[in-house]
């Protein structure tokens, strides 16, 4: 808990606890977009428990095996299997996504997907690099090319991605980013 008395890691605990949350085949999705699509869709927010330590081992077995066939993109998790153009949706993959995972995963003895991740992303941010000369706020996973959609034109030097380059280059190896 921080200063505030705000606890992220609380807030979800209680929200799970209180069916805020909405299980779906093992994995937690938000209730308002599971109730438009009842189904297999999986999105940014089933990997959230992980990181924060909340799920059970069974909900953390069955998240990442989802994640990893459903999400896993040759370049990194995308934020939702829906195409809609908007920023926060396929094909999108942004930092803090990435991040995430990579420490739910790795919380939960699922190293190996977790390195996947990480290689496929910090992959995908230096090729992006090299070709633009920028680190960009989001990507499209699904090339190897800037991120889009959304309100506005994707954002250069982004702090999240900065960070999550360095660190993930830091922690998961550095051969990774040349991959």
């Amino acid at each position: 808990m921080d200063v505030t008395g705000y606890s992220p890691r609380e807030e979800w605990a209680n929200r799970l606890s209180h069916g805020l949350g909405l299980l779906l085949g093992g994995i937690y999705a938000v209730a308002s977009l599971a109730q438009v699509v009842v189904g297999r869709l999986i999105d940014r927010v089933a990997l959230k428990p992980l990181y924060l330590g909340v799920a059970n081992d069974a909900q953390a077995q069955s998240t990442a095996r989802v994640a990893q066939e459903q999400l896993l993109t040759q370049n990194g998790l995308q934020t939702t299997l829906l195409y809609t153009g908007q920023q926060w949706d396929a094909p999108n993959g942004w930092a803090p996504l990435q991040w995430m995972a990579v420490q739910g995963l790795l919380r939960y003895g699922h190293a190996a997907l977790a390195q996947d991740i990480a290689s496929r992303w910090l992959g995908a941010v230096h090729r992006v690099y090299l070709e633009t000369g920028r680190l960009l706020e989001k990507y499209d996973v699904t090339e190897f090319r800037p991120g889009g959609g959304g309100e506005y034109a994707t954002q250069d030097g982004f702090g999240w991605t900065n960070a999550t380059y360095v660190t993930l280059l830091n922690t998961m190896g550095s051969e990774t980013a040349t991959k």
